[in-house]
C-alpha cells in the first residue's frame, strides 16, 4: 500500500514550482557540476525536504494520518 504525503503542497502553484524548481537543480548539479560546495549542500539540502522533511510536526501529523487511515483499510479486508 502506497501513501502519498506530500511536502511542498505541490497541488498548489507555488507548491509545483517549488518541486520543479529543486528537481531541476539537483538535475543540473549532477549532470554539469556545482558552482561552489555552499550551492551542492543548499540544493541537496531542499531536494532531500521533498522526500524526507525535517520537519517533526510534519512527521507526527503523517504517522497519526496513516495510523488511522490503516485500520480504516483493515477494517473493511
Amino acid at each position: 500500500m502506497l501513501f502519498e504525503c506530500g511536502t511542498l503542497n505541490s497541488l498548489t502553484t507555488l507548491g509545483s514550482v517549488k518541486s520543479i524548481h529543486n528537481r531541476i537543480l539537483e538535475n543540473q548539479g549532477n549532470r554539469f557540476g556545482y558552482h561552489t560546495h555552499e550551492d551542492s549542500l543548499r540544493v541537496m539540502k531542499h531536494f532531500m525536504e521533498m522526500y524526507n522533511p525535517s520537519s517533526e510536526t510534519w512527521r507526527s501529523k503523517v504517522m497519526n494520518d496513516t495510523y488511522q487511515m490503516m485500520e480504516q483499510v483493515f477494517m473493511r479486508f
